[in-house]
């Protein structure tokens, strides 16, 4: 039977990704595939990079399983988060990978979509107007620049949240 070769750290993978050979890399994957990857110019050690949700849990991801002749080399491998791990394709073309992870989105979408059915539920509707839709599109504005970092902290969390409520708030007193 043939003895398995281990995986190389966290930290290993993630040297390798930030050096010029795995930014070179990335810039082979987005012209061969089509996909926009520069979320992977912004990764983190303890972050997802795929949904960019923090962790210190992140599981080593392989681009193409090594059940189906994966490699360990580092290139074949990215850090995710449990669920992200769970949900990306587990074939042999990594065409199909990087297409999942370039349309993954960053999880606070999710939040917002979160305070969007919140505010619907507050009955934040008058007639027509659907103010939570004018709300979604003002948070997510708001939360571009956040996300180009990756980041999303608490307290940005918190931030958002609030915001949102004022400006519910101010639409519904405007009709």
């Amino acid at each position: 039977m043939t003895k398995r070769k281990s995986l190389p750290t966290k930290a290993k993978i993630y040297s390798w990704w930030k050096s010029l050979e795995g930014l070179k890399h990335i810039s082979k994957i987005q012209s061969q595939y089509g996909v926009k990857l520069d979320k992977l110019l912004d990764i983190e050690e303890e972050c997802c990079w795929a949904c960019f949700y923090e962790t210190s849990s992140t599981e080593r991801c392989h681009v193409i399983p090594d059940s189906v002749g994966g490699s360990n080399k580092p290139s074949n491998i990215v850090l995710m988060c449990g669920q992200c791990h769970q949900e990306n394709p587990d074939i042999n073309d990594e065409s199909f990978f990087w297409e999942w992870f370039a349309e993954k989105e960053h999880y606070a979408y999710g939040n917002i979509r979160y305070l969007q059915q919140q505010i619907e539920a507050f009955g934040f509707k008058h007639g027509q107007h659907d103010i939570s839709k004018e709300v979604y599109e003002k948070a997510h504005d708001m939360l571009q620049p956040v996300l180009v970092r990756g980041r999303f902290s608490k307290a940005t969390r918190k931030a958002l949240i609030k915001k949102c409520v004022q400006l519910a708030v101010a639409a519904e007193g405007e009709l």
